[in-house]
């Protein structure tokens, strides 16, 4: 059965969008690593170019920003990143 996360991965999610999303949480990349469950070395070739990951491993790195509240979008304007609650911040 295929999970709600794994229907909701964009197309195409870009090394920008994940060095901004990495930077919105405030992480090194050794934090960003560990809560993704992927190697430094895996998080550093997806931020250096648009490398191709298995769909496994980009679902893993979606999920965890998402947990978080970073949300991928593409529009007809391009591609971005958002948060949709600063961490910390109380509703």
């Amino acid at each position: 059965m295929e999970s709600r996360f794994e229907s909701h991965i964009p197309i195409h999610v870009t090394s920008g969008q994940i060095r901004a999303a990495r930077a919105f949480l405030g992480w090194s990349r050794e934090e960003a690593a560990s809560a993704c469950g992927v190697s430094r070395a895996t998080l550093a070739r997806l931020e250096q170019s648009d490398h191709l990951l298995k769909s496994s491993t980009l679902a893993s790195i979606l999920q965890a920003f998402e947990a978080r509240g970073v949300v991928f979008f593409q529009d007809q304007w391009g591609c971005g990143v958002a948060l949709r609650h600063a961490p910390g911040h109380s509703s």
